[in-house]
């Protein structure tokens, strides 16, 4: 088996299965290594557990509980607020395209519905010309 190193843990509190604990205790009466790293982590804990748990003093809660947020929030917070603003100006005051009057619409269409040929009376402005070109000429 390989070095207790990241199993000295769970081999003190048991937490290892059947089998690994097993191991675990052959490779311990094998390594003096391992065996210390065991040793300094059970006093470690025995250490800890007999010593009475200390409140911090509370002016260090208080720099621990201060939002540093704040400070960079404040930063952006402004030119993105004014950048903001300022794209509603503009859009607002953007002009829109204005459609064409509905009247030119009614108008176009009234046209194209209904073209009316009117008959050409060829002879009369031949004669008319006739007359005037001899009329002229005298």
């Amino acid at each position: 088996m390989p070095h207790l190193t990241e199993k000295v843990a769970g081999f003190i509190f048991g937490e290892l299965s059947a089998q690994e604990m097993t191991d675990a205790q052959r490779h311990l009466a094998q390594c003096s290594d391992c065996r210390e790293q065991v040793e300094q982590f059970q006093t470690t804990y025995a250490m800890l557990k007999t010593s009475p748990d200390a409140e911090p003093p509370r002016r260090i809660m208080f720099e621990f509980e201060k939002p540093r947020a704040a400070a960079w929030i404040w930063r952006w917070l402004a030119p993105m607020a004014a950048s903001a603003a300022v794209a509603a100006v503009v859009v607002a005051f953007t002009p829109r395209p204005q459609q064409p009057p509905q009247v030119i619409e009614r108008v176009v269409q009234q046209q194209a519905s209904a073209p009316q040929a009117q008959p050409v009376e060829y002879q009369k402005i031949i004669d008319d010309l006739v007359r005037d070109l001899g009329t002229e000429g005298i």
